[in-house]
């Protein structure tokens, strides 16, 4: 239904759908729902946002698509690492009745793998839904961006280039990931034992840290995922600007302006790669 709703409302193509149903089936087999209700706030949320300021997007984006509609690459670059960790994660420890930093039982070596997963999971979404956050609500910021590398001011849209406003959007969405991950875990913790007070008294020093090192794997991944996304692109993707003013990822005439990049990776290479190293870094 989710993805007939998201054809509907253009925010995936044809081959977005069957991709997303592939990223689906893979996580939401995971006996853990902080995997599902993870993924789907990021699903949502992005969805949401991309929709924000249509119009100003269109006039400084030459590659911009009306609703955002994702095809496959675009959803595989975001979707195909977590999918792993969640597949992993069901390989390793499917029908475990414990949750990870909230009462896991497993001996210490299996238990340190699984939190090792569940980390990488959030830090790779909170990367995702950070760059998003970014790219859609920096469009706010009144002065041009900064490009990362030189601070040189550089027009909005460009590859690479950062904003406080953009910065604190990162921010915020790596922390709303790390926010309904907590959530997830608590209330499933919860609901094997049954009461709050129950929970508390069986793991007495554990619950507020294990919410601080969760929450902590979404600050990170949504900020410091958001600057790599920007190093990336400001060194490995052209950026252009037209002769009408708008930022392009390639050259499409003579009278194109070069920015800034080189042409090695395009957008979905590189949310690909800076996902995968924030999973692998926590």
């Amino acid at each position: 239904l989710l993805m007939v709703r998201s054809f509907r409302n253009r925010s995936l193509s044809v081959s977005g759908c069957i991709a997303a149903g592939l990223v689906g089936l893979g996580t939401f087999s995971n006996d853990l729902v902080v995997f599902t209700v993870t993924l789907l706030v990021f699903f949502l949320a992005s969805s949401k946002l991309t929709r924000f300021q249509s119009e100003r997007k269109r006039a400084i984006e030459a590659h911009h698509v009306e609703g955002g509609q994702r095809d496959m690459w675009q959803v595989f670059s975001n979707g195909w690492t977590g999918t792993l960790l969640a597949v992993l994660s069901t390989y390793f420890f499917a029908g475990r009745a414990t949750v990870p930093f909230y009462g896991d039982t497993s001996a210490p070596g299996e238990g340190a793998l699984r939190r090792a997963l569940l980390l990488a999971y959030v830090a790779h979404y909170a990367c995702c839904n950070g760059d998003t956050w970014a790219s859609e609500l920096g469009t706010l910021h009144r002065a041009w961006p900064r490009l990362i590398t030189t601070g040189r001011p550089v027009p909005s849209g460009t590859n690479g280039g950062v904003s406080s406003t953009g910065l604190l959007a990162s921010l915020a969405g790596g922390t709303v990931i790390g926010l309904a991950a907590n959530l997830a875990l608590y209330l499933q913790a919860l609901y094997r034992f049954t009461t709050t007070s129950e929970l508390a008294m069986t793991y007495p020093s554990g619950t507020v840290g294990a919410f601080g090192v969760v929450l902590l794997a979404g600050v990170v991944g949504g900020l410091v995922g958001s600057l790599v996304d920007s190093l990336l692109g400001a060194v490995l993707q052209c950026s252009y600007v037209t002769s009408g003013g708008r930022v392009a990822n390639r050259k499409t005439s003579s009278s194109d302006k070069w920015i800034a990049g080189h042409d090695i990776l395009n957008n979905n290479q590189v949310n690909f790669i800076s996902s995968l190293t924030m999973a692998l870094a926590i």
